[in-house]
């Protein structure tokens, strides 16, 4: 597995095109500049976990074929899951999104379902995210239009 629990990135990271075939655990882990996941494949379990991202975050492309928790993690700057892929819905429990963010053209399959969330959300300003799935989220920001 890869395990990057409590890692401090001090300089911009780049997982950009990286396939994660084991279980990837970022929990708690900070990155202090931009972050770049464009385009990778989490195969198994990806845990984000009370990460903080203090830069720029691009999740573009990305494919979650396993379970994401995002619980208690804080987006501090721009962060895009523009094109992202989930097989499962993630859980954004007590994320907090204090910049700008994009969930553009996410597409999610659930139980043999597919949808796609094609609002842009970078205009809001900050949210913070109770949602437990992304059907709350759907709603959550809906409401908050």
């Amino acid at each position: 597995y890869a395990d990057f629990k409590n890692a401090t990135f001090e300089k911009d990271a780049n997982f950009g095109n990286a396939t994660f075939w084991c279980d990837a655990y970022f929990n708690s882990a900070t990155f202090e500049n931009d972050v770049d996941f464009w385009d990778a494949t989490f195969e198994k379990y990806a845990y984000f976990t009370g990460a903080t991202f203090e830069g720029e975050l691009y999740f573009n492309n990305a494919r979650f074929k396993n379970y994401v928790s995002f619980k208690g993690t804080r987006f501090n700057g721009y962060t895009s899951f523009a094109c992202a892929s989930f097989v499962y819905k993630p859980s954004f429990d007590g994320a907090k999104f204090e910049s700008k963010f994009k969930f553009k053209d996410v597409n999610v399959t659930v139980d043999g379902l597919s949808f796609s969330l094609k609002d842009y959300i970078d205009r809001l300003e900050k949210i913070e995210l109770v949602a437990s799935n992304l059907d709350e989220l759907i709603e959550l920001v809906r409401s908050r239009k």
